[in-house]
């Protein structure tokens, strides 16, 4: 869907809001007549990548060059990269808005932007591209956004990188310390969650399969829960059978070891190989049971 990214000029907002909101309308409402169409998936995904390359982009690039939009142009522009990657799925247009920045920060910023929206549509590759180009170019001149770059690399792209160790005093809901270290020579899931989380319900079951199946093979699971009431916590743990150790400190969206890792969006899943390096951050939708059976072997009779 189209994002709405709030204005930062004070002066235009309203009118650019209302530009967006129309924008919105009118992308809403052309994906409704084509679900009334009964179009194939395929043909439905073909149709929506034309609009927004024909439509919705030109209608934003339009509106920059008006005066309202010349005052919000970072913002347009992370409109437009946000269009071109989520809905056109064109790469060669978010590179063209990349490559306009003239600002050495911002452009480093709009890159880091750009590689977040890559990892929403699971295009790793392309993330990782940019974010080693802002790790590149910024260690020298500016060291905040080179931190921020490595912790946009473990979210978007973590493949091969090193899993970090929780922050010193982590515990779970036992009171037992937790340390990536102590899974060494295991395949860990470490599971971002919550018990409020659609998504992350339905994942339940696959979790439970996998675990079932490969536990005696060296699987395990660490559950890193955003809820704030201990009580639904233990009473879903319990009822979905849910064995494995769950972090839990009651800070919802504010969780601890869910900040120290940038974690912003869940179900967000880590799979952590023997040697400590991040195997795949997207096994979700049974995809697990497959990568564990290439790691472990047959599964358990």
């Amino acid at each position: 869907a189209v994002s709405v990214v709030a204005s930062g000029a004070k002066e235009a907002e309203v009118t650019f809001q209302q530009f967006q909101m129309e924008q919105v309308k009118k992308y809403r409402e052309f994906v409704s007549s084509l679900r009334k169409e009964q179009l194939s998936p395929e043909e439905m995904q073909k149709r929506t990548k034309e609009y927004a390359k024909n439509k919705l982009l030109k209608a934003f690039l339009d509106y920059k060059k008006t005066k309202e939009g010349a005052k919000v142009a970072d913002d347009i522009d992370r409109e437009l990269i946000v269009i071109s990657i989520q809905v056109a799925r064109d790469d060669s247009f978010a590179d063209r808005i990349l490559r306009s920045e003239k600002d050495p920060k911002r452009s480093l910023e709009l890159k880091l932007f750009a590689a977040e929206q890559y990892g929403r549509v699971r295009n790793s590759e392309k993330a990782r591209e940019l974010v080693n180009a802002v790790l590149e170019e910024s260690k020298a001149k500016f060291p905040e956004v080179h931190k921020q770059a490595g912790t946009v690399l473990f979210r978007v792209a973590p493949e091969g990188l090193a899993f970090p160790e929780f922050q010193e005093g982590t515990k779970d809901m036992e009171g037992k310390a937790l340390r990536v270290a102590d899974y060494k020579g295991k395949i860990v899931l470490v599971d971002f969650w919550a018990t409020w989380c659609g998504p992350c319900l339905t994942e339940i079951p696959n979790l439970v399969k996998a675990y079932r199946k490969y536990h005696d093979k060296g699987f395990e699971i660490v559950g890193i829960s955003f809820d704030q009431s201990k009580e639904k916590l233990l009473k879903l743990t319990k009822e979905e059978k849910m064995t494995w150790r769950q972090y839990f400190d009651g800070l919802g969206w504010g969780n601890k070891v869910g900040k120290a890792y940038g974690i912003r969006a869940i179900p967000a899943m880590y799979l952590v190989g023997k040697n400590g390096k991040v195997i795949s951050n997207n096994v979700r939708g049974g995809t697990l049971e497959e990568v564990l059976a290439k790691e472990l072997g047959a599964e358990k009779k």
